[in-house]
């Protein structure tokens, strides 16, 4: 949201829904952040297409997975759960305390959240 703007109040799109809009042309933009969209699709042809027809793609990911190879303009890397302190909130809605085991290779960021967003990953107290 850009300051002095008032909140959209229009529902976005799932991903079913963007992947129409970016064959179609109407979505130019991606940032996929932690998922392999190209892989976990029901339509592995029709995602590839969707996907190459995005003017500009932002991959957020551990890994240079198939939509930062194929279709990526640019890569951002993370740490993986195990290169940070915090909690994560599983499946079943129970909130698990991680703790550090190994070092951040290189420069990753140790949060997937995108730069200068509030961090969703909270870090214990002491």
């Amino acid at each position: 949201m850009v300051r002095g703007s008032s909140t959209c109040l229009t529902k976005g799109l799932n991903l079913t829904q963007m992947m129409d809009a970016a064959g179609s042309g109407s979505l130019k933009a991606l940032w996929a952040i932690g998922y392999d969209v190209a892989l976990t699709n029901p339509n592995p042809l029709v995602t590839a297409q969707s996907l190459k027809a995005i003017e500009f793609v932002i991959v957020q990911h551990m890994f240079l997975n198939e939509v930062a190879h194929e279709c990526g303009s640019v890569f951002l890397p993370v740490a993986s759960s195990f290169e940070r302190e915090g909690t994560f909130m599983n499946s079943e809605r129970r909130v698990q305390r991680v703790r550090k085991a190994i070092e951040p290779r290189g420069q990753a960021p140790v949060s997937a959240d995108p730069p200068g967003a509030p961090s969703t990953n909270s870090t214990p107290a002491g």
